[in-house]
């Protein structure tokens, strides 16, 4: 991971403003056939994230099965 502090080479709102303004010509851009939105990079991770903050953590009931069988064995409270 790398991680650079814009300020070093530009004032920070400039650099907010010119992210803003990207944002806004990558969203404008003619999506291609078949396709309903354009998502910049992390965009999607962030709507999942926020959308399980709400909704929960999908499990697969096989997959929670497993997690409850394993908490009774171990005594690990109500799952």
């Amino acid at each position: 991971m790398v991680v650079i502090d814009p300020n070093l080479y530009q004032p920070l709102q400039d650099f907010k403003d010119q992210v803003r303004d990207f944002v806004q010509y990558l969203k404008e851009t003619p999506k291609a056939e078949g396709f309903n939105e354009i998502y910049y990079p992390g965009e999607i991770e962030h709507l999942t994230a926020e959308k399980r903050k709400v909704e929960g953590i999908p499990v697969e009931d096989a997959t929670w099965g497993s997690m409850t069988k394993i908490g009774e064995r171990y005594g690990v409270g109500n799952m």
